[in-house]
């Protein structure tokens, strides 16, 4: 039999181990729970990292935006700043500062650059030396010849009065005229009087008669040259060449009008303004129209303008376009407002029945003139002016632009002497084949030679402008067919200044309807003052003819029309 104490001991061990396991027990239920507890604080902790990250690339992606924003800030500032000093190098002649960028290069050098670039032999360029040897000689020793002054013309007054010196004058006792050649010295003072404007109310009397027949009429016809309208023909041509020729806006002429005695509303006024307009379009703005297309010579520009658009009883003002179609010949220039649409088919709809010569600038619009198979009969001559100004941009960054500008200003150069000598078209065509032909040469190898350096296309405003001169190489080189053509366009962008000061002062136009009133009105204003004519005496004119049942209206063109 087995011992009761070894019994004894079996179960007071097994009692322990099953207190120790009891014990075990807890501490991996405790543990368990302290892993679990450690597994949700880790997943929470998890989920606040990807919150974290979250947030920071958030911010990076902030302060990447905001690094490109001041990169593009510092651009603007820094292309502003150097817009600002090359504003005063934008003309046609060389300046000391441009030649200075050369470091004072002489005239060897240019004649090796002569004989480099415009394919002569040496016995060519020894001729050619030989006949402009003496101009460049005193090229450098002369000083620099100042601009002429235009001559003096005298002042326009409607009434000169002169004040006798025995009118006015006794002398005194004893005393005597000083005299000069036996005549008395005489000197003059000169005073301006001005008298304002005045304005006559004529009030009719009208009564009604009854005829025999029953029926009524008045003892007068309406005397109003625009359809109830009380402005007289004078009146209309001053407020028109107030607001279109001294760019007075409507509030201002109406406070001019309410000075004199004539209280209208702004709406009354404008809406008077634009009646006496439509009358004269209706007689003249087609013959002015084919007047204008009736040449063989165009100059085209363009510009922009706020218009006022009514949309769903919404108003609101849109950038569209003006065109201006300049007949240099015929000192005409006809504005087009159409629907404000600066469109390729407004150029080409405008010139369906054109055939000569156009200039324009490089926009893609005029490039269609290039096909010569689709448009044969039109011949487009590019704007030299626009090529040079994108080689003065690019003056400040690369010096190697001043040889193409220099090249460029001996083509003005041979403008300016024909000029100045009054050649006639066709010996000013010679003239350009004869000179210009050879600097063009000059200049297209220069600018070939300059798009293989890789170095120098490196430059952007250098790339922008060697590029602009090859793509527009074919109309540049086009002013040399005919004598007429002009070197650049500027004589076109002239006559958008008027329409830009006109907006300086307006801000915009009201409608377009407005706009194509405007542009009317400033092709009328604008032709007055290429052919010297006083835009008050001509619209008068013009206001009067309403009222007459035979006038010849083509007449009454600016470029027709005698004061």
């Amino acid at each position: 039999m087995i011992d009761e104490r070894i019994i004894e001991l079996y179960r007071s061990q097994l009692a322990a181990a099953n207190e120790e396991k009891g014990m075990l027990y807890a501490q991996v239920k405790a543990l368990t729970e302290e892993v679990s507890m450690l597994r949700s604080s880790m997943q929470d902790t998890s989920k606040r990292i990807d919150e974290l990250l979250s947030e920071i690339k958030s911010l990076h992606d902030t302060l990447k935006a905001k690094d490109k924003r001041i990169a593009d800030l510092e651009k603007q500032l820094s292309d502003a700043l150097e817009q600002n000093k090359l504003g005063r190098k934008k003309r046609f002649v060389r300046s000391s500062e441009q030649a200075r960028l050369l470091n004072n290069r002489d005239k060897d050098v240019r004649a090796e650059e002569r004989s480099d670039y415009d394919g002569s032999s040496n016995a060519q360029l020894q001729g050619n030396q030989e006949e402009e040897g003496p101009q460049e000689q005193q090229n450098i020793t002369s000083k620099k010849e100042a601009a002429p002054r235009a001559p003096k013309t005298p002042n326009h007054v409607d009434e000169t009065v002169v004040h006798e010196l025995k009118e006015y004058y006794e002398l005194p006792e004893g005393a005597r005229f000083m005299k000069r050649k036996g005549e008395i010295d005489l000197c003059y003072y000169t005073v301006f009087e001005y008298r304002p404007a005045k304005i006559i109310k004529h009030v009719y009397e009208v009564a009604r008669v009854l005829l025999a027949d029953g029926s009524f009429e008045p003892t007068m016809d309406c005397p109003n040259i625009v359809d109830r309208c009380p402005f007289s023909a004078r009146m209309f041509a001053e407020m028109l060449s107030w607001k279109y020729v001294y760019n007075l806006s409507v509030n201002k002429i109406r406070r001019r009008l309410a000075s004199l005695g004539v209280f209208l509303s702004r709406s009354t006024l404008n809406r008077y303004l634009h009646m006496g307009i439509r009358a004269i379009r209706e007689k003249l703005e087609e013959l002015f129209r084919n007047e204008v297309k009736d040449t063989d010579y165009l100059m085209i520009d363009e510009t922009c303008a706020l218009i006022g658009m009514v949309k769903n009883d919404q108003k609101s003002f849109k950038k569209k376009y003006i065109w201006a179609f300049y007949a240099h010949l015929k000192k005409m220039v006809y504005y087009l407002y159409e629907s404000g649409s600066r469109a390729r088919k407004v150029v080409t709809d405008f010139l369906d029945t054109f055939c000569g010569y156009i200039s324009s600038d490089g926009y893609v619009a005029y490039s269609v003139f290039d096909d010569a198979e689709k448009y044969p009969e039109i011949i487009r001559c590019g704007c030299w002016t626009h090529a040079r100004r994108l080689f003065v941009e690019a003056l400040e960054s690369c010096s190697e632009a001043i040889t193409v500008i220099n090249d460029v200003a001996d083509l003005f150069k041979v403008e300016a002497e024909c000029e100045k000598k009054g050649l006639d078209v066709q010996s000013r065509k010679i003239e350009r084949e004869n000179r210009s032909s050879h600097i063009m040469t000059r200049i297209y190898c220069r600018i070939k030679s300059l798009s293989q350096d890789t170095a120098i296309m490196a430059n952007s405003l250098m790339k922008k402008a060697v590029t602009y001169m090859l793509n527009q190489w074919e109309s540049l080189r086009n002013f040399i067919l005919d004598g007429r053509v002009q070197l650049s366009n500027n004589l076109c962008e002239q006559r958008m200044k008027p329409i830009k000061l006109n907006l300086k002062v307006c801000q915009n136009i009201g409608s377009e309807t407005a706009a194509e009133n405007a542009s009317f009105m400033f092709s009328l204003m604008e032709s007055c003052k290429l052919n010297k004519l006083k835009e008050e005496p001509y619209m008068e004119t013009l206001f009067n003819s309403l009222c007459m049942e035979q006038v010849d209206w083509k007449q009454n063109l600016p470029c027709f029309y005698k004061q």
